[in-house]
């Protein structure tokens, strides 16, 4: 297993954990994406994404499969959110290239930001009205831009939280941008989660419910949903589940017994990795024609 060394956002030297966050921003966002290479950052809608890209040893065959991770939200106080790479270091083969993919404005346990605006911590420290349209549009560019680098026979989301209901979005609102998606702990009505969470209304975010109709029906969805999770709920993971079945999507449903939010893809993480394993066999054969 080889990661490519990471590099920093930041220019010329690597930024002192001690320095002040206002600071830290501006020089993260300094020369943005002088580094961009599409293995350890990547230029997206006009801003610059941290990620790690994890190879097998050698370079990737040609035509591999994305598995592109998109983490959750976070917690109050803020934390590295590439915790996903413990899953994703299990995929990599020569023709499977995983990618952990730092959203706007988080960072990872290098110390590599990604440029942009979280809007994670707003309320109170809790996540506030995150999955807005403009970060949306970040990550598929991401997605569609390591797409042109790789050019993958197959593209696959792998979402946990937050990052599972935008790639939701993703799949509907940027059709055949990829083949499907494996989501934890996932809801499909943003809106009716945040206000039972007594979190407000969150106006400005989109919802993957809204966008079920749009995804084309070759795509494929698994869902992985832990039955003690008091986050995003099974039954709201659920009713996502049957709303795509009732649109004719490929969706599968995977619960873990006593998992709760963040124990599904941490410390009992077999149904995901089942999960995303299924999913791999879902992808095309090598030299079949697909729809990009």
């Amino acid at each position: 297993m080889l990661l490519v060394s990471p590099v920093f956002a930041a220019y010329p030297e690597t930024l002192p954990k001690n320095m002040p966050e206002d600071v830290r921003w501006v020089f993260s966002r300094a020369g943005t994406c002088l580094h961009s290479d599409n293995i350890h950052r990547i230029a997206a809608n006009g801003e610059c994404l941290a990620m790690q890209t994890y190879f097998a040893d050698g370079l990737p065959n040609k035509n591999p499969i994305l598995l592109i991770f998109i983490h959750g939200d976070g917690i109050p106080g803020g934390a590295p959110s590439d915790y996903l790479k413990f899953q994703a270091t299990k995929f990599s083969t020569p023709n499977t290239v995983p990618i952990v993919l730092i959203r706007p404005g988080y960072y990872d346990s290098y110390d590599n930001y990604s440029t942009g605006e979280s809007y994670a911590f707003s309320n109170h420290g809790y996540p506030a009205d995150s999955y807005r349209p403009e970060t949306v549009a970040t990550l598929a560019a991401a997605v569609a831009n390591l797409k042109s680098f790789y050019h993958p026979r197959c593209t696959i989301l792998v979402g946990h939280s937050g990052g599972a209901a935008m790639s939701g979005i993703i799949l509907g609102k940027y059709p055949h941008l990829v083949n499907g998606a494996v989501m934890a702990s996932v809801v499909g009505d943003v809106q009716k989660w945040a206000t039972k969470h007594n979190w407000g209304s969150y106006a400005h975010s989109l919802s993957p419910n809204a966008w079920v109709e749009k995804i084309p029906k070759e795509s494929f969805v698994y869902i992985v949903s832990g039955t003690k999770d008091e986050n995003t709920y099974p039954s709201m993971s659920k009713e996502y589940y049957d709303l795509l079945k009732q649109q004719g999507i490929e969706a599968f449903w995977y619960p873990v017994e006593n998992g709760d939010h963040n124990s599904v893809v941490i410390t009992k993480p077999d149904k995901f990795n089942q999960a995303i394993t299924d999913a791999l066999q879902l992808c095309p054969a090598p030299g079949s024609r697909i729809k990009l």
